[in-house]
This record gives structure tokens, C-alpha cells and sequence, in this order.
């Protein structure tokens, strides 16, 4: 496969949630069907395995079939991202290679999860594993779930390491995108992670895409925001991610994937009465939104075609 240039990191990315059987297993139907429909949405490319994908409940051997199984279906011209989330150095190292092998052509890489790290070790990290990989990398800044990456290391690191391009940042924060914007000499790739400043970023030319898990689910809905960044799909989209707060991560969208049929939402904890309430109630409030928002999202992309 041709080498990835950073430029060709852009546009929307779908991270595809990851379902599973009523035995546990990853439902290899479900996943491809998804990542088609995503695809034929307009969707620039797939990210698998990352915290959408629910990366730290599967097993190394889940995560990498996933890849070549969806490295399949994806078409050359389209990316496949892979999510390098691991507890430690060695086995994000391994996971690399594997993916690598697999046919993934980004790798997107948090800091070692569940313990905090400091940044100097942060940096350190990033070094050691781009070394290890020809791949290009994305830094992911996930402070919810990781250690969060400081600007200051983001910046060295996209400025010494080669292969280091650039970084998705999920902190909800615009400080990290906008500095980059303001260094082009570094041709940092960056790629928004939080649909909460969509809108921020989007006007404000922050950004070059976005690796997003609502695009998983309504993909119709990311892209429409990408393509023309209309005030009426950021608007269909700051008005759902509220009703996706309660929720934990990513829970609300699989209750989207399975209100739109496209596999049952399964979870990896028990559901308490009080929270089944509020999934049928916000699957109630879902199809009602939906039946109004994809009208609405297909006449302002006739209108934003016809004005071209």
C-alpha cells in the first residue's frame, strides 16, 4: 500500500462503536454493515479500537481481526485508523505492529491508560513508540480516560519526531488546535475528538476533521457539519449531544445505532431500572428528532450543492 501523506488526513472520520453478539463475541456483520453505510455517507475514513470502540473491553486478538476484517471492505482512496490504547509501552509496541500487518495506514495513540503519568514520561512515551513504528501517528488527547497530553509536549513532539503528524483532541478544549493553527509551519494534522466545540472549531478554521463517534451512527449528520459547516446541522448536533450526556461513554450511541436498526445495544455493565427509564425515553425523543432532522440535513446539502 502507497505510503499516507499527512495532507490526506482530513475530512470525517467515523470511530465505529463495536457490537457484540448476545454471547459476547463482536458481531462481524453488524461491524461491516455499519462501516459501509458509513462509508457511503461520505465518511473520509474508519477509526476502530478507539474509546468508542470500547477498546480496553476487548481482547488484543478482537482488536485485530476487527482491522482486517473492515481493512477489507475499506476502499484505498478511504482511511483505516487503528487505536493503539494500551496499558503500557510494550503492548502499545506490539499493537502497532499488528495493526500494521493488518492493514491499518494511521494509528491513533493515548497515553497508557488507568494510571496518571507526568509529562516528561508522556513525552517519552510518544518517542519511544513512534520509533518503533513506520506508521504515521496521531497523538489522541483523552484527559476523561488518560493522561492528558500538554501542549508544550504536543508541540515538540509533531516539531522533532517525524512520524508523529499531528493529533486528535478530545478534551473539549480549543487551546491545543488553535496554537497549532498558529505554528503552519509544522503541517500539524489536527483533527477534532469532542462534538461539544464543533462549532468553535469548525468557524474558527481550527481544524483539518474530526475522528467522531456520532459519525458512526449519524454520519449524514458529521458530514453535512464538515462539508459546509451549516448552521443547521450544527445546530441538529448541539442540540442531540446534550441528550447524550446522561448517558456513559459511549452508551447513547449505541442506543442511536440501535434506534436507526442497525444492531441491539449491549452493554458492559447492568442497567438500572432508573437508567432503562431514560434510554426508552431518549429513544423515544430519538426517533421523533431524527424524523425531522434528515429532511433537514438533505435540503441544506441541496442547498449547499447548488450554491457551489
Amino acid at each position: 500500500m502507497p505510503s499516507l501523506l499527512p495532507n490526506q488526513i482530513h475530512g470525517p472520520i467515523a470511530a465505529l462503536l463495536t457490537p457484540r453478539t448476545s454471547s459476547g463475541l463482536i458481531d462481524r456483520d453488524a461491524l461491516e454493515a455499519n462501516a459501509r453505510f458509513v462509508l457511503s455517507c461520505g465518511a473520509r475514513g474508519l477509526c476502530l479500537s478507539g474509546a468508542t470502540g470500547e477498546y480496553s473491553m476487548a481482547t488484543e486478538q478482537e482488536r485485530v481481526e476487527a482491522v482486517e476484517w473492515i481493512r477489507a471492505i475499506v476502499p484505498q482512496d478511504r482511511l483505516l485508523l487503528a487505536g493503539v490504547g494500551a496499558p503500557d509501552t510494550q503492548s502499545a509496541i506490539r499493537l502497532a505492529g499488528r495493526f500494521q500487518a493488518a492493514g491499518a495506514d494511521l494509528l491513533l495513540v493515548p497515553t497508557p491508560h488507568f494510571f496518571p503519568y507526568p509529562p516528561a514520561e508522556i513525552e517519552e512515551f510518544y518517542r519511544v513508540f513512534a520509533a518503533a513504528t513506520p506508521l504515521p501517528v496521531l497523538i489522541y488527547n483523552l484527559p476523561q480516560f488518560t493522561s492528558g497530553v500538554p501542549l508544550s509536549v504536543v508541540s515538540r513532539l509533531i516539531e522533532t519526531v517525524p512520524n508523529i503528524v499531528g493529533i486528535k483532541d478530545s478534551s473539549g478544549e480549543t487551546a491545543t488546535l488553535r496554537a497549532l493553527t498558529e505554528r503552519p509551519e509544522l503541517a500539524a494534522r489536527r483533527i477534532i475528538g469532542n462534538d461539544n466545540v464543533f462549532r468553535a472549531v469548525l468557524t474558527g478554521g481550527l481544524v483539518d476533521g474530526c475522528i467522531s463517534g456520532v459519525a458512526g451512527v449519524l454520519p449524514e449528520l458529521t458530514v453535512a457539519c464538515l462539508q459546509s459547516a451549516s448552521d443547521p446541522a450544527l445546530a441538529l448536533l448541539e442540540e442531540l449531544i446534550p441528550h447524550l450526556g446522561p448517558f456513559p461513554t459511549p452508551w447513547g450511541l449505541k442506543l442511536i445505532a440501535e434506534g436507526r436498526g442497525f444492531f441491539p445495544a449491549r452493554h458492559a455493565m447492568p442497567v438500572s431500572p432508573g437508567m432503562q427509564d431514560e434510554m426508552r425515553q431518549f429513544l423515544d425523543w430519538f426517533s421523533n428528532w431524527w424524523t425531522v432532522a434528515l429532511p433537514a440535513l438533505a435540503a441544506s446539502s441541496q442547498s449547499t450543492l447548488a450554491g457551489r
